[in-house]
């Protein structure tokens, strides 16, 4: 457990580093196309309330809530909530997606995005969504993966070389250099799938977003 505590106290001090250009960075190391990725997260939800793990600086949360759901957001990183809380007044929290501060049965649905694989332990995580989810409620998550196509080896250069590049100039290099090789050595596609299924969801689906670079993944309870 104390492993488990001193990764997860790495991972909130590498994003609270970054609150502050985070959301510039998203956008423009995805080319603006991570504003596509919430909003089709945000499309696969469908009954409330919901609880957005990782949440950041809450454009997953503010997405959801346009939908006309109650929305909570949970992050680690303190300062990533106080920029989240200037964007739209919605429940907070700060805590850790080891042991939600939630009871069994609370929410409909789980969102997370790019964060499953910051988690120290992502299979109790997953299996703590699974707890505070309603009967037939689900969890929509969504992950970087690897391209598989004509895109694999520009990608790769890019993701391995330029973002890191571009991160430390503009923010902190330690996390940009973390960020790439966080996603190579995490489960992608099927491989996911099976990770989401061993913590007790069901009927998983996966779908490829942007010619492979994210996937995105529903269960249900």
């Amino acid at each position: 457990m104390k492993d488990l505590e001193s990764r997860e106290k790495r991972i909130e001090a590498f994003f609270s580093r970054i609150s502050r250009r985070y959301d510039l960075l998203n956008h423009l190391l995805s080319f603006g196309v991570d504003v596509l990725w919430r909003k089709r997260l945000a499309d696969t939800v469908e009954m409330g309330p919901v609880l957005d793990l990782a949440t950041g600086t809450g454009d997953v949360a503010r997405c959801v809530r346009k939908k006309g759901f109650e929305v909570v957001g949970l992050d680690i990183s303190m300062p990533m909530l106080k920029l989240a809380k200037k964007k739209l007044s919605f429940s907070l929290v700060r805590g850790s997606a080891l042991s939600l501060p939630f009871k069994s049965g609370s929410f409909g649905w789980v969102t997370v995005a790019f964060g499953l694989r910051n988690f120290p332990d992502p299979v109790l995580s997953l299996k703590e969504m699974r707890r505070v989810l309603k009967k037939n409620g689900g969890v929509s998550i969504l992950e970087f993966t690897l391209p598989e196509n004509i895109l694999r080896y520009p990608y790769l250069f890019y993701f391995k070389k330029v973002l890191p590049l571009i991160g430390s100039i503009l923010s902190d290099g330690e996390v940009y250099r973390y960020l790439p090789e966080s996603v190579m050595s995490f489960p992608k596609g099927r491989e996911l799938v099976d990770v989401i299924e061993g913590a007790g969801f069901r009927s998983v689906r996966y779908c490829s977003l942007s010619m492979g670079i994210v996937g995105l993944y529903v269960g249900r309870v």
